[in-house]
């Protein structure tokens, strides 16, 4: 499901925008991810990473399917907090985009950075 929601994100980490998988795929991948038995929150996650809010119309999914995956998402009892992202533009926080780049470090073991270490990162350019 990780792999999923990322692929068709609305928001590369990476590269340029007119690499996102276009919104009618990934309105189709929302709409089969809902069409499933049971919404769990790794089904859930993928789903927000699919339908997120960039305020680009190109890229934003239809509001019928956001409509429908708000619904069902309530009803299967996410919190409205998680779903926030659907609804308006968000920007991705740093802990999402450090979750993103890799496994999380040994406890104990932190790496040293500067305030700007994580700048070149698309998602976190404001």
């Amino acid at each position: 499901m990780w792999s999923l929601g990322r692929i068709g994100a609305r928001i590369p980490l990476y590269g340029p925008l007119h690499c996102v998988v276009p919104a009618q795929p990934a309105a189709e991948w929302i709409s089969a991810l809902l069409d499933l038995r049971e919404l769990t929150h790794e089904t859930a996650a993928a789903i927000v990473q699919l339908g997120r809010r960039v305020d680009d119309r190109s890229r934003d999914i239809s509001s019928e399917v956001i409509r429908s995956a708000l619904a069902k998402l309530k009803v299967a009892g996410v919190a409205d907090a998680f779903l926030r992202p659907l609804l308006e533009f968000t920007l991705p926080v740093r802990d999402d985009v450090a979750r993103t780049f890799g496994e999380p470090l040994p406890k104990g073991l932190e790496l040293e950075c500067t305030a700007n270490c994580l700048s070149p990162v698309t998602a976190l350019a404001s």
